[in-house]
């Protein structure tokens, strides 16, 4: 977890009942993925303070074909925010004091993140909000991504054919089947969702494909558009490419403890009526010598597609790489 200079991590102790032993017990904590509670007065809530809440914690997806909130919100004044009114796995919290930010950590449930944001002024706040939005929004994400792949885990998909293959294990729903023959090189498995379908595709390149230091957006495209038309099979007849209209984000991320580049952006069938959202990352596999491709795109036409992209996420950010070299033929 990197957080900013001005973030601190609390385990907080108190008003927690203890067994004999000095163990905490805390309750099970509740909530629907990607949604949390912000714990504000009303009047700072219907101001500047609730401005600057929303516009980072309610903020657009990236990379998704309209416009869906990074979290669900629900405004609670403090003097609500007891009981079982606690227990939701995520929460930001509005304080008046010395400005500061404070991560806590399974304080009233577990599990639990909670962001305590303090200031003497409204513009304290905005500012320590402001100064320290990425991290914060990165270790709420965090939470939620655990909490996604904790779901997942109560029923996998059996990973020995792409561990074989690739040397990849993935916590992947059981609904997930193969749409890849055995052994192929470019692995793709999905699933069927109402009024479309969600993807998963694996597979990797030789090292010498990309410098390291000096990989961008157009050489990720050049790359997906390539392997994509190939390999991807459409039932239109048209190439399943990158869609030209917008480009893709990029951004530095971290697979399996590894480097990695993050993409998100819009797939397309060239000359159709179909498209998507994708987010992809390429790998430094310093393992294996090569640059691994993990890409996850959805075809839900019509439907919200910020669960669906964030349920490919955590399965992707699940990775677990194996040496390949020490694998034998017969290794399941």
């Amino acid at each position: 977890m990197k957080l900013l200079p001005a973030l601190l991590l609390l385990l907080a102790l108190t008003g927690c009942a203890t067994e004999p032993s000095g163990e905490r017990i805390v309750p099970p904590s509740g909530g629907r993925i990607n949604h949390m509670t912000i714990v504000i007065p009303d009047d700072l809530w219907e101001g500047r303070v609730g401005d600057s809440l929303r516009n980072v914690f309610a903020a657009p997806v990236d990379g998704l074909p309209r416009e869906e909130p990074l979290f669900s919100i629900t405004q609670m004044p403090n003097g609500a925010f007891v009981d079982f009114a606690q227990r939701i796995r995520s929460y930001v919290q509005i304080d008046k004091g010395e400005p500061s930010v404070v991560i806590r950590k399974d304080r009233y449930a577990t599990p639990q993140t909670g962001v305590i944001i303090r200031g003497n002024t409204q513009d304290d706040i905005i500012q320590q909000l402001q100064e320290n939005r990425e991290s914060i929004v990165q270790v709420l994400k965090q939470g939620e991504v655990l909490q996604r792949q904790r779901q997942i885990a109560k029923s996998m998909l059996p990973m020995s054919r792409l561990q074989q293959t690739t040397g990849v294990t993935l916590n992947m729903p059981s609904a997930y089947r193969y749409a890849s023959k055995p052994g192929a090189a470019f692995n793709w498995l999905r699933r069927d969702i109402r009024s479309g379908d969600l993807n998963v595709t694996v597979y990797d390149l030789p090292y010498s494909f990309y410098d390291k230091d000096s990989i961008n957006i157009d050489q990720i495209i050049r790359m997906r558009d390539s392997i994509g038309s190939t390999n991807i099979e459409t039932a239109e007849g048209g190439s399943f490419i990158t869609e030209q209209a917008y480009a893709p984000y990029l951004n530095r991320a971290e697979i399996a403890g590894l480097p990695a580049f993050e993409s998100k952006g819009m797939w397309e069938v060239k000359n159709k009526f179909m498209a998507g959202p994708f987010i992809n990352y390429i790998v430094n596999d310093s393992i294996n010598k090569r640059w691994l491709v993990l890409e996850g795109f959805a075809f839900a036409p019509s439907l919200d597609q910020r669960e669906y992209m964030f349920e490919l996420e955590s399965i992707l950010k699940s990775a677990r790489i194996s040496d390949m070299s020490e694998q034998s033929p017969t290794d399941e």
